[in-house]
């Protein structure tokens, strides 16, 4: 294991994946890949390998080899925690140390979930709701728009996207401050209500309905809203890692930071 626990190794790893993420993002230039993105984002990956995989080579390697990147990564991490931390736990640690292995415990758990929100839970084809529309998926669950709450013009929804960017100020088309009075049943039972913001999520347990996009159609006076839904239990724990995570390294960040000014100040004092 001590080959493979090596901080140069987990650097080139990591460069490897931010490498990997670039090209992704030049990949998205072409409408054909951003469309296989898009259906990908919609149903887990197993699934979509088996029926897009062969019809989309390209980003099926680029999704195989971010896979192979991040188990790359995985195994990294287990053998450094494993030989540099675990193995001296019998003889104490100071809190610091201590900091240090639950980021890479936290950092393995955050692999593990990303791996699960792709293979494991369900994601429903998106739906477009109207005030007072409903629309039912999944285990007996029935979403139900009540009513949209619109900071602005109706009109300016029906504007593309460059033109809002090229000729209004931000002010002018704050579309975060729309929201949508939404209702989750189950079975005909009411789990919750809640008003819900742009790209924000009705959450209730492991399934979550987020409003994608607020839209005026070309003819009428209505506006509706893009829901994407899905029911995944690993995702509220893999929230709740992140928290941890960055806290440990704010703790780590408090206790250390002063150790270094005070280590180059004795450096000076021995040369002198």
């Amino acid at each position: 294991m001590q080959r493979f626990s090596q901080l140069s190794q987990a650097v080139w790893i990591i460069l490897a994946l931010c490498a990997l993420l670039t090209v992704g993002i030049l990949m998205m230039q072409s409408p054909a890949v951003e469309a296989a993105f898009a259906a990908m984002n919609h149903t887990l990956l197993l699934p979509w390998l088996l029926a897009h995989g062969a019809d989309n080579p390209a980003v099926t390697i680029w999704v195989g080899l971010l896979i192979l990147t991040g188990g790359l990564l995985f195994t990294n991490t287990v053998c450094c925690t494993w030989c540099k931390f675990i193995l001296r736990l019998r003889g104490g640690l100071p809190a610091a140390q201590v900091l240090i292995i639950a980021i890479h415990v936290l950092l393995l758990t955050m692999l593990v979930g990303h791996i699960l929100n792709f293979t494991w839970g369900e994601k429903y084809t998106p739906f477009r709701l109207f005030p007072g529309q409903e629309h039912s998926f999944g285990d007996g669950y029935t979403l139900k728009a009540e009513a949209f709450h619109l900071t602005v013009d109706p009109e300016l929804l029906r504007t593309s996207a460059d033109r809002r960017f090229h000729y209004l100020k931000p002010e002018e088309f704050n579309v975060r401050e729309n929201t949508a009075t939404l209702a989750l049943y189950q079975h005909g039972h009411l789990l919750k209500r809640q008003d819900v913001r742009y790209m924000g999520p009705l959450s209730c347990g492991s399934v979550k309905c987020i409003v994608k996009k607020f839209f005026a159609p070309p003819q009428g006076d209505q506006v509706g809203i893009l829901v994407f839904a899905i029911k995944n239990p690993s995702a509220e724990p893999l929230f709740i890692v992140y928290i941890l995570m960055i806290a440990c390294t704010l703790a780590y960040a408090f206790l250390t930071w002063k150790k270094v000014p005070a280590q180059i100040t004795r450096a000076s004092d021995d040369e002198s």
